[in-house]
């Protein structure tokens, strides 16, 4: 089962009339990704933030693509009738608050292929 983000990048691929590629690695460890980039000509969709200092080094350059639409939302879920312990309440506070708050940037901004 692929990632929901790797299916938002292969519909941006597919847009743009590039084909999936046949040798695909999927990981959520970002220095496994940096290294991929750096040894072997491929393509990553990353957060703008963890490319900065590599981006300024010259390490990798931006595609400007807007990929897809946000992804789907996430939700807590927790055993009905139990009684969370109150870190787990004040951390699911603290999320409801910043879910409420309209500062995170557009999808667009937020996600970027690289290349090396």
């Amino acid at each position: 089962m692929s990632s929901p983000m790797r299916g938002v990048f292969e519909a941006a691929l597919a847009e743009e009339g590039v084909p999936t590629p046949a040798n695909i690695i999927e990981t959520t460890s970002i220095q496994a990704t940096l290294q991929l980039l750096q040894t072997s000509d491929s393509l990553a969709v990353l957060p703008r933030s963890v490319l900065r200092r590599p981006l300024e080094g010259g390490q990798y350059v931006i595609l400007n693509r807007v990929i897809g639409k946000p992804l789907d939302y996430y939700g807590i879920v927790s055993r009905r009738g139990e009684v969370l312990p109150s870190a787990a309440q004040e951390l699911i506070g603290y999320l409801r608050e910043e879910a409420r708050k309209d500062h995170y940037p557009s999808r667009g901004e937020e996600a970027v292929a690289s290349v090396l």
